[in-house]
């Protein structure tokens, strides 16, 4: 077996957001428990990046059992400022994970001696972001000491709704900065806005500041310098014409606010022609800073052939939002990326405006031949087209800690190029309409994917995950196929969704992912996982329940581990479908200590045969633990090795069976 290759870490050292997970909070209630753990990535309780150092007070782990209504746990941890300025931090939910119905009888509260409270009692949110404490001021060297109390609140009603569900989530630390602050230079004359700007009569060599692009503190104020007009691209944001003849040149460090080039961010205005061009003129080594608003946008945001640059904003509240109408015509793509390597964009988002604009035609972020592009803490919404789409040859892309809601795709990589290095981490997937949350569906080359601790949900059509294609980007056959290698997917949460397919990989692990349906026959085209075509592949500590077709479909695997699996109730659709069905040509399959649970008698669509294994030869089931059901050999099978497996139906020649 070959190793699969080691999860990349792709480092933009000139991002200005430093985001440390605190710890992770995990509440269940099988009626009832809970407990609090602390960040699996993270080695000891002392975690320091940046200025900000945070530290388990308590220790990394508090457990709680029997949680009843009116009870509560806590979790304790320090925010220490390491640097020597002073500075201010948010403290926010992130990979969160709330499956309880009933939001509002689950709250919590934050208290502090010597930072920023929270006492007000607050319901855990739906969706990450969410801030627990914002922009806390803290000097250099102080420490701040925190308490979280997460409460079970007891009403006077029957409260089994909740039975059953669950939270996950974790604690994470912003170090907050204002970049807009960082742009504005004091000094030179003073006028009130670009409109005065553009009439005064000012001579070369001035400066000149303006209190607001409109008016007084819109967040447009900036300053400039007046140049003799020249070659300069008159756009409005870095160049400004003069009714003079003059230009006011924007001076800036680097970073430059949409509200610079006259966005307004109302939610009404059109702020087409400002965003389009402060991302037409974006330079090299440039930061484009979106304040909270809403800013409407009728054109595509292109940023062409550029290194070294940043779109960031202050959250889910920094919104470009395609205007109505968009895309209805023709396709359009809202942001697109073309040529452009080592690019950042984080804490915006992106809505294609739905049902309003109720069109599959708007792509809402594209990236073209891009290498080395961080996608973090990114919300995009509301879209009939795909959230993000990879086209041509793409290199070390990260997705992190982002939200897809109500899209087509999430992530999906289409026509005949390759990608080489993808990683889709801490995100949550919710509400997906017609294709999957990540899609890798062209015919190219396909290379260390790292699919980690994400949260699918609702995804009631088609799969979670579906790697691997023989179809071209018109969703027609045809004889080129995709290929992928070293593909890692550990620790997703996949809820009420179908599962995950896997096609023509090699160097494959499927490790410790779960999955379950409430309504498994509400789930169309529902597997738990379909693997196909594959070598070295490891298939190891998942749990699969309540599926409507197979919980584990294996055809044509060559060099495969599977164990540790724990598949229950799968094949409600009717009886030609099973808890795991094994078929194709296998070359050394090994199916070990896995369990196989029907657990539901009453159903007569799930099958007697949890298992059934077709084909000639290259399987081993060993040690395997069957409940209320059996392993079956069809007629096909021939040349199949069985050991302690439980009863055995044996339709097959030249099998081997030793009870």
């Amino acid at each position: 077996m070959k190793n699969v290759f080691n999860k990349k870490n792709i480092v933009l050292g000139w991002i200005l957001i430093v985001s440390v997970l605190v710890f992770s909070v995990s509440v269940s209630y099988a009626y009832f428990s809970a407990s609090v753990s602390g960040n699996s990535k993270a080695y000891d309780t002392v975690i320091t990046t940046g200025t900000m150092r945070l530290a388990f007070i308590d220790g990394s782990q508090v457990e709680v059992n029997n949680l009843l209504p009116g009870s509560s746990i806590q979790k304790e941890f320090s925010v220490t400022n390491t640097g020597t300025l002073k500075t201010e931090y948010d403290v926010y939910f992130s990979e969160l994970l709330n499956m309880f119905s009933n939001k509002d009888e689950l709250v919590y509260t934050i208290s502090s001696l010597n930072g920023c409270s929270n006492s007000t009692e607050t319901a855990v949110p739906d969706n990450s972001g969410e801030k627990m404490i914002s922009q806390c001021s803290i000097n250099p060297g102080q420490t701040h000491n925190y308490t979280m109390i997460i409460t079970f609140k007891e009403t006077d009603e029957i409260q089994n709704g909740n039975k059953g569900k669950f939270v996950d989530f974790k604690i994470s630390v912003n170090e907050y900065k204002n970049l807009f602050e960082s742009v504005l230079i004091n000094d030179g004359q003073q006028v009130n806005n670009v409109s005065a700007l553009k009439s005064s009569n000012l001579n070369t060599g001035t400066r000149v500041r303006t209190l607001g692009y409109y008016s007084e503190d819109d967040g447009g104020q900036a300053s400039y310098l007046i140049e003799d007009k020249g070659s300069q691209i008159i756009d409005d944001g870095k160049y400004i014409e003069l009714d003079n003849g003059k230009v006011a040149k924007l001076l800036y460090n680097n970073a430059i606010s949409v509200k610079q080039y006259g966005a307004v961010g109302d939610n009404s205005t059109d702020d087409s022609t400002a965003v389009v061009n402060i991302f037409a003129n974006l330079a090299d080594n440039e930061t484009v800073f979106v304040p909270n608003g809403t800013y409407i946008v009728n054109s595509e945001m292109g940023v062409f052939h550029k290194n070294n640059i940043r779109i960031i904003g202050e959250g889910n509240e920094s919104i470009f939002k395609a205007k109505e109408g968009l895309g209805q015509n023709s396709e359009i793509r809202l942001l697109y990326f073309y040529g452009n390597n080592n690019v950042a964009v984080s804490k915006i988002a992106l809505s294609g405006n739905y049902p309003t604009n109720n069109y599959t035609n708007i792509r809402m972020f594209d990236m073209w031949d891009c290498s080395n592009i961080l996608v973090d803490k990114v919300k995009i919404y509301d879209n009939g087209g795909e959230a993000i789409r990879l086209i041509v040859n793409t290199e070390n892309v990260s997705v992190t800690n982002s939200i897809f809601n109500t899209t087509d795709c999430g992530i999906i990589a289409m026509g005949d190029g390759n990608i080489k290095g993808l990683i889709v981490e801490n995100n949550t997937f919710d509400g997906h309409q017609n294709s999957e949350p990540v899609s890798l569906f062209g015919v190219g080359q396909y290379s260390d994917i790292y699919i980690n601790n994400n949260r699918i949900l609702n995804k009631t059509y088609g799969q979670a995950l579906y790697l691997g294609n023989y179809f071209n980007g018109n969703g027609e056959e045809t004889q080129g196929k995709s290929e992928l290698s070293n593909v890692i997917i550990t620790n997703n949460i996949v809820r009420n969704s179908g599962g995950i397919t896997i096609k023509h990989a090699s160097n494959l692990l499927i490790d410790n992912n779960d999955i379950y349906n409430d309504e498994p026959l509400n789930i169309g085209g529902s597997f738990g996982f379909s693997i196909e075509d594959s070598t070295d592949v490891i298939i190891s500590n998942n749990v699969i329940e309540n599926v409507k077709m197979n919980g584990l479909g294996l055809n044509s695997l060559s060099n495969a581990k599977i164990y540790g699996n724990k598949i229950t109730n799968s094949g409600y659709l009717n009886i030609n479908y099973f808890f795991a069905d094994i078929r194709g040509q296998n070359n050394n399959v090994d199916v070990y200590n896995n369990e196989f649970i029907r657990a539901d008698l009453e159903n007569e669509s799930l099958s007697e045969f949890l298992v059934v294994v077709h084909g000639d030869g290259g399987v081993k089931l060993y040690d395997n633990t069957f409940v209320n059901g059996r392993l079956r050999l069809w007629s096909d099978a021939t040349n199949i090795y069985v050991s302690n497996c439980g009863d055995v139906f044996n339709q097959g020649t030249n099998n081997t069976i030793i009870q």
